[in-house]
């Protein structure tokens, strides 16, 4: 994939966004020592901030790995073993709407469940959507999605979009492109709406370059193909003797008005992509 050399440069056009305290939440793979910023514990079924520890939402049962609030205040998720949510039990290759006023699961989001794949079984490990409805996902292994333009055969480390208007999927990032080794699994997704994505990976990776570790967030530019900044640190969860592999990510972008630039948070050096 051809892409521009300055990520600086990419973000600078970019409205600015604030990492203000409160709006970053995430979920866990694991169950031991989880505790972020001296919060906690919690388990690998809450989805909690970063800030103070407090669940935005919880699973009764399964293992949070994919949450996202749509416009409409609907949430989005899925869960490595088949989730519940206290009123309801979802199939673990489901990417459920569920309806947090009313307690029940709307349906899949974009038809995008077990049904979906040609094999049963899959797991979506990351989920986001942009100000359209369109959705970006990635899975646990290699999988082929039946969509509205046919079947699309895709690795576990790539990015997928799904088109709301049309449900037609294709291959947004490829794992190639994403990272430098070509091979790890996406944890984490969130898109920002200036062109950037926050991303996590189940292994310690190197984006263009830049040493990642499995318990980071990084900012990711999607047109240069570069990690423009460390956005959570691994640092941040108390037990530093464990490795957190960072999975559901849900980043609340603060309104136009409340917004103010990033603060320094470790900008990582702008390189040609390999």
């Amino acid at each position: 994939m051809n892409r521009s050399i300055v990520a600086v440069a990419a973000l600078a056009c970019c409205a600015p966004f604030a990492a203000a305290q409160g709006n970053l939440y995430l979920s866990v793979a694991d169950n031991i020592g989880n505790e972020v910023n001296g919060f906690g514990p919690f388990t690998d079924n809450d989805l909690v901030n970063v800030d103070n520890g407090v669940p935005l939402f919880s699973l009764s049962g399964g293992d949070l790995d994919a949450f996202h609030v749509l416009a409409n205040g609907n949430y989005i998720m899925s869960s490595l073993f088949n989730g519940d949510t206290g009123t309801e039990i979802f199939d673990d290759g489901d990417l459920v709407e569920y309806n947090p006023n009313t307690g029940l699961i709307v349906g899949n989001y974009l038809g995008i469940g077990n049904s979906a794949f040609a094999t049963t079984g899959e797991d979506i490990t990351a989920a986001t959507t942009d100000e359209l409805g369109n959705l970006y996902f990635s899975t646990l292994s290699d999988a082929t999605l039946n969509h509205a333009g046919g079947a699309l055969s895709f690795t576990d480390g790539d990015i997928v979009k799904v088109d709301a208007a049309t449900g037609i999927a294709s291959i947004f990032v490829s794992e190639a492109d994403l990272w430098d080794d070509g091979d790890s699994d996406v944890y984490g997704l969130h898109w920002m709406g200036d062109g950037t994505m926050l991303i996590s990976s189940n292994s310690d990776e190197f984006v263009n370059g830049e040493f990642i570790l499995d318990g980071d967030i990084f900012r990711y530019d999607l047109a240069s193909g570069i990690a423009v900044e460390t956005f959570f640190s691994e640092s941040s969860f108390t037990d530093t003797a464990n490795s957190h592999d960072v999975d559901a990510i849900y980043f609340a972008i603060p309104a136009p008005g409340s917004v103010l630039a990033f603060g320094a948070l470790g900008l990582i050096a702008t390189r040609r992509r390999r």
